[in-house]
């Protein structure tokens, strides 16, 4: 009996010891090869876990262009490029995978809601979807709960002006405690790992010179949306809510077609048009209304750089969309929108 106790009060004494270890390093793990300007730097997908419990960066430096980077990240996946971490840790925890050593063309086209898986096999932990596309520029993945993101796994790209290149794995997340804290140093160990493995393939391949031919990803729909047709299936979700631009008119009017005087009708001044870009809910449940509380960033993209913003919105009760009005020179070339910052979009959905 007193060597059962006296096993117990060695593996409590181990226990209590593993905890203040991990507390002690965490600070470091969480920062690791990360500078303050990175860590309080905005980047893609923030904004889809805007207050997470957990907020991590790791970073690292490689000596090579973004264009060497990217198509590894692209082709990260339990089934296809793999982690390019420790194969022997990978082995302890039964995730054995074959972690490819070039670029394979038939993995590059990554779309938007794809899976990414972490493990092979049926016992695997949920995979990865696809949040964001930015090609040569970042990745933003993760899980979510409910139609809400609960954490994201953001790779973001970022060239110097010495021909280096700083590779950032940022993670947010909302889950922390139990389990998550656990498994906090081997989640760190297998990230360092990863960056390890990038950076060994993405400098390899730049001293070769040489790309393979791939097909181009399809990127986030933040820029450039065609004037000419109605777009279904570009849009955004908020509140459990689709949101799908269902037109875009150039028109001297605002809204596009209309007559008659103002506030019900604006006319554009001499040389300009209006722009009518028009946001309506999909499949919104029998009974309920939106309420747009203010207008969302989103600026017209025109000819050599230019940008022009929002000038007119009109909110239709019946159709329940909403109308943005943009006011453009009649000799521009308007190429579309910039939709940078579409999802900050504030929605409100009531009975």
């Amino acid at each position: 009996m007193k060597k059962i106790f006296k096993w117990i009060g060695i593996l409590i004494g181990i226990a209590v010891l593993v905890v203040i270890v991990v507390t002690l390093l965490t600070p470091w793990m969480d920062r690791w090869g990360a500078t303050d300007e990175e860590i309080t730097a905005t980047f893609p997908g923030d904004e889809l876990v805007p207050e997470p419990a957990s907020f991590v960066n790791h970073a690292i430096t490689i000596n090579a262009s973004p264009e060497y980077i990217y198509p590894w990240i692209v082709q990260l996946d339990a089934t296809k490029g793999g982690w390019y971490s420790y194969t022997w840790l990978e082995g302890m925890i039964g995730c054995q995978m074959v972690n490819a050593d070039r670029i394979h063309p038939e993995w590059q086209n990554l779309q938007i809601g794809e899976q990414v898986k972490m493990c092979p096999g049926e016992f695997a932990p949920p995979p990865y979807i696809v949040a964001q596309i930015y090609p040569n520029q970042a990745i933003v993945m993760g899980h979510q709960e409910d139609g809400e993101w609960v954490d994201l796994y953001q790779f973001v790209i970022l060239p110097d002006t010495d021909g280096s290149t700083r590779l950032i794995l940022r993670t947010r997340t909302m889950m922390v405690g139990g389990i998550w804290t656990l498994i906090h140093p081997g989640t760190f160990i297998m990230e360092r790992g990863l960056l390890y493995g990038i950076k060994e393939r993405a400098e390899g391949l730049a001293q070769s010179g040489s790309l393979p031919p791939y097909p181009a990803a399809t990127p986030t729909p933040e820029v450039f949306i065609p004037l000419d047709k109605a777009i279904p299936d570009f849009g955004i979700m908020l509140e459990g809510v689709q949101l799908d631009i269902s037109g875009a008119v150039l028109d001297p009017s605002f809204p596009a077609g209309c007559t008659g005087e103002e506030p019900a009708c604006f006319h554009s001044k001499d040389g300009s048009n209006f722009l009518s870009v028009t946001l309506a809910p999909r499949d919104l449940p029998t009974g309920e209304m939106l309420a747009y509380k203010s207008l969302p960033v989103v600026e017209v993209a025109l000819e050599g750089g230019e940008t022009v913003s929002i000038s007119k919105s009109t909110y239709d009760n019946t159709a329940q969309t909403l109308t943005l009005g943009f006011e453009v020179p009649e000799s521009a070339a308007v190429f579309g929108l910039k939709w940078a910052d579409l999802v900050e979009i504030p929605l409100h959905v009531s009975q």
